[in-house]
C-alpha cells in the first residue's frame, strides 16, 4: 500500500480536498503565502534563530528535539508538564490541527498570553481568537508548520490589550501522535 503524503498543502491544488472551495474562516495561505511569511524580518524557518533568541525559546526548542528521538516531530503525550520549568508553562499555547476541516482551535492558552490578550481564548477557532496584525499572518503560519511539519520563528512588536507596542518572539512547534503528520502545534510566547 503506498504510503500517504507526510504533510499535505492545505487548501491548494494536490492539497486536502483541493476541489472544495474553503469558506473564509477556513481558508489557509499556501505556499506563496508561507514564502512571503518567510521574507519577513523576525521570521526563521531554521535554527538560525536559536543565536539571538531569549533563552526561555531555546531551552523550549531543545526541549521539542530531544522529544523527537529520531521522528519528524515529537507527540503531544512525549511532553509531561511536570518536565517543563514553571517559568515556561503560563507562555505555552497547544493549538489543536484538524487538517480535513482546515481549521485551528486553541486547545490551551498559558496565563501569560491570557493577560496579553485580555481574554482567553481557548476552544475558540483561530480565526475567532487569534491575536497579532491579522488573522491571515496567524493562519499563514499555522499551515505553514502543518503543511512542512517543520518550526517556526516570529519575533514581532504586538499591540496589547492595554494599546501598549511590545516586543514578542513565538516559537511554533510541530506535534503529531504517529510522529510525522502534524495533529497539534505547540507554540511558546515571551514578550
Amino acid at each position: 500500500m503506498p504510503r500517504r503524503r507526510r504533510h499535505a498543502v492545505l487548501g491548494t491544488k494536490g492539497g486536502v480536498d483541493a476541489k472544495r472551495e474553503p469558506t473564509p474562516a477556513q481558508s489557509v495561505p499556501g505556499p506563496r503565502d508561507w514564502q512571503a511569511l518567510l521574507s519577513q524580518d523576525g521570521v526563521y524557518g531554521d535554527q538560525s534563530f536559536l543565536a539571538t533568541c531569549h533563552r526561555d525559546i531555546a531551552t523550549v526548542y531543545r526541549l521539542w528535539e530531544e522529544r523527537r528521538r529520531g521522528r519528524v516531530m515529537p507527540s503531544r503525550a512525549d511532553f509531561d508538564p511536570l518536565d517543563i520549568p514553571a517559568l515556561i508553562l503560563p507562555g505555552v499555547l497547544l493549538i489543536d490541527v484538524d487538517a480535513e476541516s482546515l481549521r485551528f482551535r486553541y486547545r490551551l492558552v498559558g496565563t501569560r498570553d491570557v493577560t496579553r490578550r485580555g481574554k482567553d481564548p481557548t476552544g475558540l477557532d483561530v480565526m475567532q481568537g487569534y491575536y497579532g496584525p491579522d488573522a491571515e499572518r496567524a493562519l499563514a503560519t499555522y499551515g505553514y508548520v502543518t503543511a512542512t511539519g517543520r518550526p517556526l520563528y516570529r519575533s514581532d512588536a504586538v499591540l496589547d490589550n492595554k494599546q501598549i507596542v511590545r516586543a514578542e518572539e513565538r516559537l511554533f512547534l510541530p506535534l503529531g501522535a504517529d510522529g510525522e503528520t502534524v495533529d497539534m502545534i505547540l507554540v511558546f510566547v515571551v514578550w
